[in-house]
């Protein structure tokens, strides 16, 4: 008896009292400490719990809401014993019992149908018993009432109802309903069991004429049922064969009829015969039938192989004929369509079996399954799984939607254990390989989630973390356009493309605007945040500073690593680059206090961008001075975080050297050279400022820190130690010499003796600028001189 069947209505009270629910028997006496009810609340209470029951989406639900029904149903006639309405409402108990609380949660049909564990039995035992002592009650008050006379006698409506349609037809209906019942669920040794069910089945086929299909169709069921579990079996098939001419074309009144038949060939001829009998049944019908059928034939064939199971399993998956494998076949039969939805109620249902207490078969798929998600569901370990569900997922003889089950399940397990990588691979692959299952969308979502999440963790440095994002962010937006996460996947298609330029590494995907726009949340601006960088960036390379600065105000700061980096970095240039007061940005400010170090390493990142490949040119530029203001601003930024390290300062100098600002340029030098007094490269810029300022005083130091520079080395024989560096310095003494009118034979004698170790003067570059220099008449034999 299904939840559609629970309305199996008794036709003959369709126009009578309302009826009511029931769960324990019936107590005698009010409690002197329990609160009266007055009866017309209580029975508005009972009629308000008989709908919830009926609402409730959950078998646990509605359960607990039968039990308060009863509990309901009981006060009533415990606080009001005296009510001229207590036989009715003793047969509206026994009938609640029968429609309401022993189909709520489905219990009483897998009871009957052997399909249930320990508990449902019990709850089902526990209110047949109450059904029929409330329907004996019913019959006992109601003889009681009609036998009252005088001023006791009962109302003439409510006389004329007991004598013609309770007591003559209702009630003994209801108590023969208990009675077939109790033949099923009862503790009674078998010479008890047979009376009983012969005087229910005898009181049953009395009454059936007078029944509606529906109604019969109900009835000679359970009293087929009752007459094989005596071993009547001409009782029983009689009764069975009426039920399901009763039932006509309602499915759900046939399939329970079909599954009676199933019981009772079980309990006749044995489990082998009925379970073949219920492969003959499978044809098709709603899934509700279809799975009714499939678990049937599941619990006798595991009968049939004995409590134990079977000890023989062929090799691999596909080849397992384990007692779960009527649910498989099930699966295989569907249509795509229905392939998913029947899947995941075969593992509700085979859930429902391990809830009994029976250990299900895991090489066999639907076993397998069931298992791992019963394991998942109650926070057990199901990595042990793992393998066979592999197998499983790879194994092409199964229905797809078996392996994509297995996929789900392995994400699940990865989830779990915090396999994130694993996780999101299984997540992708379902997706993929299964788009059409109806969890492939909620697997895609989650594989983006995840790759994006180890993604972030490693802050776009993992190669094959990201790699792995934009696999799943292209196959998503492809093969899902209809997900509601499509916007944001989109914005994060062109964020990704984006920063591969920036990076200069290849993408497959495209960086082309967003068809839809992405709601917003903190994730999207993380994204535009992050797209904004790289964009600014890209514009930066491409020399569209103005742009790059547009790129930044579009968006706001939330950012970390890479991506923030990223971002200081272009500010850091962009300001320079339009010659903004550094120290009027916030940003810069900010990161003056909190990351002081990245500014300092950002600002000298743009000045070896912006340094030419020769630091020591012979000659000046004649296109430097313009960028002066760029040199000057990225000084400012080394000055705010007060940067203290040489190489910073060195290149500083360099750079605003190289920018036509020498006298700055010394500024730099000076702060190198207070941490790295010896250092070569600062003494080499600082002379070539001084150098490039003139002026006696400056040559003279210039001059001096030459030839601290050769020291050593200053008409070396090694040609190694001759490097551009030794050349510039043996070079700006002779032109310094020029330059205070003091160029005279010792200087042509020492050009002489150069070009005695190298008579290219140290390349083309040099042997011009030698060139240039004041030709003067040496004496004879000069150039033999030492």
């Amino acid at each position: 008896m299904s939840r559609a069947l629970a309305i199996a209505l008794i036709a003959l009270v369709a126009a009578h009292a309302p009826a009511a629910p029931q769960a324990d028997a019936p107590a005698p006496a009010a409690n002197a400490k329990e609160p009266i009810v007055p009866v017309n609340d209580a029975l508005a209470r009972i009629e308000d719990l008989k709908k919830r029951v009926s609402l409730e989406p959950t078998e646990a639900g509605q359960r607990k809401a039968a039990d308060e029904l009863i509990a309901a149903r009981q006060q009533l006639i415990r606080q009001h014993a005296d009510d001229p309405r207590l036989p009715f409402w003793f047969a509206d108990y026994a009938e609640d019992s029968f429609t309401i609380a022993l189909p709520s949660g489905g219990d009483v049909d897998r009871v009957l149908y052997g399909l249930s564990g320990p508990e449902p039995r019990r709850r089902v035992r526990t209110l047949v018993r109450d059904m029929l002592v409330a329907s004996e009650q019913a019959e006992r008050t109601a003889k009681d009432s009609l036998a009252r006379t005088g001023v006791d006698a009962l109302p003439m409506n409510l006389s004329d109802r007991l004598s013609q349609v309770e007591r003559p037809r209702r009630i003994p209906l209801l108590r023969a309903l208990a009675e077939v019942l109790q033949v099923e669920v009862g503790e009674f040794d078998s010479t008890k069991r047979r009376a009983l069910a012969e005087a229910a089945i005898a009181r049953v086929e009395t009454l059936l004429p007078e029944l509606d299909d529906r109604t019969a169709s109900v009835v000679s069921r359970y009293a087929g049922l009752a007459a094989a579990r005596i071993d009547d079996e001409r009782s029983a098939n009689r009764l069975l064969a009426l039920s399901r001419q009763k039932a006509g074309n309602d499915e759900a009144l046939a399939t329970l009829a079909d599954l009676a038949a199933l019981r009772a060939a079980g309990l006749l001829r044995g489990p082998g015969a009925a379970a073949d009998a219920a492969g003959l049944l499978r044809g098709s019908g709603s899934t509700a039938r279809r799975l009714a059928l499939a678990e049937l034939e599941a619990r006798l064939r595991r009968q049939e192989q004995g409590e134990a199971g079977s000890s023989v399993h062929p090799e691999g998956i596909a080849a397992a004929r384990e007692w779960t494998s009527p649910f498989t076949d099930l699966v295989r039969r569907c249509t795509p369509a229905e392939a998913a939805p029947m899947r995941d109620a075969a593992i509700t249902r085979l859930t429902m079996v391990m809830n009994d207490g029976i250990t299900l078969p895991e090489r066999e798929p639907m076993g397998l399954l069931a298992v791992a998600n019963a394991r998942l569901d109650a926070g057990q370990d199901a990595a042990p799984l793992q393998e066979q569900l592999l197998a499983l997922s790879n194994d092409t003889h199964l229905p797809i939607t078996l392996r994509a089950g297995a996929l789900r399940a392995l994400a699940r397990i990865d989830m779990v254990n915090e396999k994130w990588s694993d996780a999101a691979d299984h997540s992708l692959r379902l997706a993929r390989e299964h788009g059409s299952d109806p969890t492939s969308p909620a697997a895609m979502s989650l594989a983006v989630r995840i790759s994006r999440e180890l993604d972030r963790a490693a802050d776009g440095s993992d190669a094959a973390a990201r790699a792995r994002l934009e696999a799943a962010i292209e196959l998503a937006i492809a093969a899902f356009p209809e997900h509601p996460d499509q916007p944001l996947w989109q914005l994060e298609r062109q964020t990704l493309a984006i920063e591969a330029k920036a990076q200069g590494r290849a993408c497959k995907l495209s960086d082309r605007d967003p068809a839809m726009q992405a709601p917003a949340d903190a994730t999207t601006e993380w994204l535009r945040a992050r797209r904004a960088a790289a964009l600014a960036w890209l514009r930066l390379r491409d020399g569209d500073a103005t742009g790059a600065m547009a790129a930044l105000d579009a968006s706001n700061t939330a950012l970390s690593g890479a991506s923030a980096s990223r971002r200081l970095a272009v500010r850091v240039a962009v300001l320079a680059e339009l010659d903004r007061d550094v120290g009027a940005d916030a940003e810069l400010r900010a990161a003056a206090t909190t990351s002081p170090a990245l500014l300092s390493q950002h600002t000298v990142d743009r000045m070896r961008a912006l340094l030419p490949a020769e630091q020591l040119p012979l000659k000046p530029s004649a296109t430097a001075a313009p960028d002066a203001a760029a040199a000057r601003r990225l000084r400012d930024a080394l000055e705010m975080v007060q940067c203290k390290d040489a190489t910073s300062w060195t290149l500083t100098g360099d750079l605003l050297r190289l920018r036509g600002e020498p006298q700055a340029a010394l500024v730099a030098y000076e702060r190198a050279l207070a941490t790295a007094p010896d250092a070569r490269e600062v003494l080499l810029g600082k002379a070539e400022a001084l150098f490039t300022l003139g002026g006696e005083q400056r040559l003279a130091e210039a001059m001096g820190l030459h030839r601290r520079l050769l020291a050593g080395t200053e008409m070396t024989g090694d040609a190694a130690q001759r490097d551009r560096a030794w050349w510039i310095s043996q070079l700006r003494q002779l032109q310094a010499l020029q330059a205070a009118n003091r160029f005279d034979e010792r200087a042509v004698m020492r050009v002489n003796r150069l070009k005695a170790l190298d008579a290219s003067l140290g390349g083309p570059a040099f042997a011009e600028a030698f060139a240039a220099l004041p030709s003067v008449a040496a004496p004879a034999g000069a150039a033999s001189q030492p």
